[in-house]
């Protein structure tokens, strides 16, 4: 039991330096660019399949606009398997 307050301190140390080591600024002034379209999607094997479409915005953006009435085809391998509503 006399290691114990030893191993306190240096668990405390441990945690200072992990926690002061994982801040960083990150520069949030990115130039103008393009807004193309852009797709997210979750895929699993035997799951129904959501696809959401957008248009890229900029990082303080807090709501991407979903692109409605999309067509989408399904390609793989390079050969249309089907198209999705």
């Amino acid at each position: 039991m006399r290691n114990t307050p030893l191993l306190l301190i240096l668990l405390s140390v441990t945690v200072m330096l992990l926690n002061y080591s994982c801040r960083k600024l990150v520069q949030s002034d990115f130039p103008d660019f393009k807004q193309v379209l852009t797709v997210n999607s979750f895929l699993k094997a035997d799951s129904l399949l959501k696809v959401h479409i957008s248009l890229a915005s900029k990082l303080d953006t807090n709501e991407l606009k979903g692109w409605d009435n999309a067509q989408i085809q399904l390609f793989a391998d390079y050969e249309f398997k089907e198209s999705l509503a």
